[in-house]
């Protein structure tokens, strides 16, 4: 039984998806062992599907984002600024018997391509959910590498996360009693060639991308206030959209953020019962059809029919924010203990 953090894998259909029942598995990921054998287990396990995965990217995203050169460039910065995860990446590579630089282009070029439906609510009794539906491109063959993480230290959980095997990095995590983080990509800042150039430059000098900012609050931070320091106000490479859930009170944010600090902060509160998050400025004004979508769904149900069970069938797993891209669903209420029924 999973404790407050439930995912389901969506089997695809033509034009739409639908839930598959098969549960994902779980693996122990140890902080205690030296980097290069903490994802060995897993990596092993996916060790086909990764190689799949990666070859579909390289041949219909890398090769055009990534550009022989940059990605020598990706990894000596990696190596020299982040040695701790290199080493991580390091080990995954030799597990699957390929070149690291293969799996640290694939970390980045991984975060330019996800569009996700986020959702932060708070019901009548104070209870504050945290729902996530993760669409990704080749969603048929990336389903099969997806797992979720235990991290463990000292033999107990740190924090757990959703994965694609042949990645160190995530987009969705919890850290049980305290708070859940996921991540949407930003699609305001991430396209222009000015914009890339930039983020090139902040690279080499070592500036952390999203991911890792959101791994870190995980892996360092204690409670909601630390998380919200953290995400809000760290340099980034590029911007993003950090959605934040915590355990109690108002303890429920969306950090629409720039490199230098955040955009927007929208917080949830007694008026403001829901916020829905789609890889769009939902501060300016912006919501397209996802977002249009999962805010009427919202009002249907209304706030004196909300549960976490409701508002997961009633507002993610229906189109158009359930769609031929979705990976998994997941529900995470950072408060209590959950239990599954997937």
């Amino acid at each position: 039984m999973q404790k407050s953090l439930l995912a389901s894998l969506l089997l695809l259909g033509l034009t739409s998806a639908q839930i598959d029942p098969r549960p994902i598995p779980t693996f122990t990921i140890n902080l205690d062992l030296p980097p290069r054998a903490r994802f060995t287990e897993p990596t092993k396990h996916f060790a086909e599907g990764i190689i799949t995965v990666l070859e579909w990217y390289e041949k219909n995203l890398i090769q055009y984002l990534v550009p022989e050169n940059l990605g020598v460039m990706l990894d000596y910065s990696f190596w020299y600024n982040h040695r701790e995860y290199y080493l991580e990446m390091e080990g995954i590579a030799q597990t699957v018997g390929i070149d690291t630089k293969r799996i640290v282009i694939a970390n980045f070029a991984y975060e330019l391509v996800a569009y996700c439906t986020s959702v932060l609510a708070k019901q009548k009794d104070g209870l504050i959910m945290h729902l996530r539906l993760y669409d990704f491109l080749a969603a048929d063959i990336t389903k099969n590498i997806t797992y979720i993480a235990d991290y463990q230290k000292g033999g107990k959980t740190v924090f757990r996360a959703v994965m694609n095997g042949g990645t160190n990095f995530f987009p969705t995590g919890m850290k049980d009693g305290a708070f859940s983080i996921t991540l949407n990509q930003r699609n305001a800042l991430n396209h222009s060639q000015p914009e890339f150039f930039v983020n090139l430059g902040l690279i080499s000098l070592g500036v952390k991308q999203t991911v890792i900012k959101l791994r870190e609050a995980l892996q360092q931070c204690e409670d909601y206030t630390c998380a919200l320091n953290l995400l809000s106000n760290d340099k980034i490479i590029t911007g993003g959209y950090y959605i934040l859930a915590g355990a109690k009170g108002d303890e429920a944010v969306v950090i629409s953020r720039n490199r230098d600090g955040p955009a927007n902060v929208t917080q949830i509160s007694e008026e403001h019962w829901y916020v829905v998050q789609t890889n769009d400025d939902h501060f300016a004004g912006v919501c397209r059809e996802r977002c249009t979508a999962a805010r009427a769904n919202f009002e249907k149900l209304g706030r004196d029919n909300l549960s976490v069970q409701k508002a997961f069938e009633q507002i993610l797993m229906v189109e158009p924010n359930l769609n031929a891209g979705s990976i998994y669903g997941i529900k995470m209420v950072p408060s209590s203990n959950h239990p599954s029924d997937m």
